[in-house]
């Protein structure tokens, strides 16, 4: 386990190596889930059209549990920088247990809704049966999904990525292996479909928490025994979700959002919408370097704030910033080199090949803003700002984005939309910057006052 308090220890290096490590395990999801969707594409449209609209479900489910998953990376984090490890394994075991339980108590009620969601969402006939029979299965991996986000939140309090990158290569293996196996029916198994993608990937989740909870109680030494004092589970509750609530609540209307947006484009030309999907797609995958050094600077701050360790935190966020800045212009420089290519490899489509051209050339262009975005919302969070990084996030995703996309398509049409997003970018790194500033000013008054006591 590193000491990230130390003030021996070296912080480009320690950042540089934590994010290193976890940058394999975001990988490895962005692969598990992408595998069911290629193999399920090669049973046919329906097939693959109701396997979509699952999509914003999970992400859903997955955005809101990273959220309470913060919290707990947050609290622990703090409980290990004051050497309170016997609160942040408690603190631990309550978030485990407590998801585990939540979810499957979930279960029922989640099985009702899957029809009736997937209808409000516009699914229909085969599409519909498709994307339910899928659910069906998959809800019941629910405590398996959540539950492994939680206890990879809990490792990475420590410090220690790699453990927690582990769970996610062994499930995306998995995945991989099972998927033609339950699709198709290879060797002695019979086809089943979608179906069989939703068994691969519950028994990839299930082993994927088994791995997690082995690396949590045997190397971390952070899970205990079910907590049984509720006046105990209920004060550990209120720790984590300090910090978890704001930060679930911003991720649940990032989910929300990007339907908000396709619709938006969608009012201006069907075609930019595929461009968009390819597009967002391809900026998500480059900006997990991006998402893994959020975590890490999250631990980070986390543990030095309960340390009183100011210089070094603003050490680490000047370092964060520089990295995160470095990785959006390396992206956008590579991406906008690569449009044409790239364009060439997704779409034979005329217009939708120009559209992408221009997402990859004008949206591209944000990526070192939003790369500030996503570590500065975390940053407030680990120095006890968890509302003020939430109202970051809500900020870009509730009052800005949509409004300026949907300007910027006004004024310029589908390149505007574009723009929207880039002009968004600035804006809301600005505005994170200048309430980092704040923040931080704030937190070295207090810790001078403090030491001046």
């Amino acid at each position: 386990m590193p000491n990230l308090t130390s003030p021996n220890t070296n912080i480009p290096l320690v950042i540089m190596k934590m994010t290193i490590f976890l940058v394999p395990g975001m990988v490895s999801m962005v692969i598990l889930n992408l595998t069911d969707t290629y193999f399920v594409s090669r049973l046919g449209t329906e097939p693959l059209t109701g396997i979509s609209f699952t999509f914003p479900i999970v992400f859903l489910f997955g955005q809101a549990t990273i959220g309470l998953g913060i919290g707990l990376t947050t609290s622990a984090a703090n409980a290990i920088g004051k050497n309170r490890f016997k609160l942040a394994k408690s603190q631990a075991s309550v978030a485990v247990w407590m998801c585990l339980v939540i979810s499957a108590l979930l279960i029922p009620f989640l099985l009702l809704m899957t029809t009736p969601v997937y209808r409000f969402l516009g699914a229909e006939g085969e599409a519909l049966k498709m994307a339910s029979d899928y659910t069906y299965i998959w809800i019941f991996g629910l405590p398996f999904f959540t539950t492994s986000i939680i206890s990879n939140s809990a490792i990475r309090a420590t410090g220690d990525t790699w453990p927690s990158s582990l769970p996610m290569i062994y499930a995306a293996v998995i995945n991989i292996a099972l998927d033609p196996i339950l699709i198709f029916g290879l060797f002695f198994f019979p086809a089943m479909g979608i179906n069989g993608a939703a068994i691969a990937t519950i028994f990839a989740r299930f082993i994927a928490l088994l791995v997690s909870l082995y690396y949590l109680r045997k190397r971390t030494k952070l899970l205990g025994k079910p907590p049984l004092i509720p006046r105990h589970v209920i004060y550990h509750l209120k720790s984590i979700l300090h910090a978890g609530l704001p930060t679930t609540v911003m991720k649940t209307f990032l989910a929300m959002s990007f339907s908000i947006v396709t619709l938006i484009i969608a009012s201006f030309d069907v075609d930019a919408v595929a461009a968009y999907g390819v597009g967002s797609r391809l900026q998500a995958f480059a900006a997990l370097p991006t998402f893994a050094l959020s975590i890490v600077i999250l631990t980070f701050t986390s543990q030095n704030y309960a340390a009183g360790q100011y210089k070094r935190i603003r050490q680490a966020i000047r370092f964060t910033h520089l990295l995160g800045l470095s990785w959006g212009l390396i992206c956008t420089v590579v991406l906008f080199t690569l449009a044409r290519p790239i364009a060439d490899a997704f779409t034979n489509d005329p217009q939708v090949h120009r559209d992408l051209i221009d997402f990859l050339r004008i949206a591209t262009l944000g990526y070192a803003p939003l790369a500030i975005v996503i570590v500065v919302s975390n940053e407030l969070v680990g120095i006890n700002h968890a509302y003020a990084g939430a109202i970051v996030g809500l900020l870009k995703h509730i009052f800005l984005y949509s409004l300026v996309i949907y300007l910027g398509g006004l004024l310029f049409g589908v390149p505007g939309l574009f723009w929207g997003m880039v002009t968004t970018n600035v804006v809301v790194a600005i505005a994170g910057l200048i309430v980092l500033r704040i923040a931080m000013r704030h937190y070295e008054k207090c810790h001078l006052a403090f030491k001046a006591k």
